[in-house]
């Protein structure tokens, strides 16, 4: 739930060479990126942190998901930035 083992081999072929076997490994960590708000409303911790989502009757539902809370939450303690969403960024 939330985290994947990726592993695959990448075969490296040189032109009258050798070949090069180079093995790739990674786990991927859920993200917020791409899920429905339902879904992250449901999650007890950040995604990241792979918890079991309550159901969509508990009563322990978040009105809003954590991550957009804390992204939010930053943009009010900083206002410093005028025009943030009207002016092309640089």
């Amino acid at each position: 739930l939330g985290r994947d083992k990726i592993s695959d081999i990448i075969i490296i072929r040189l032109e009258n060479g050798v070949d090069h076997y180079l093995e790739v490994r990674g786990e991927y960590v859920a993200s917020c990126m791409g899920n429905y708000l339902d879904y992250l409303i449901r999650q007890p911790e950040p995604i990241h942190k792979n918890a079991e989502p309550l159901s969509s009757n508990s009563p322990h539902l978040l009105s809003i998901p954590k991550e957009i809370w804390r992204l939010v939450d930053a943009l009010s303690k900083f206002p410093n930035y005028q025009d943030l969403f009207t002016e092309d960024g640089n």
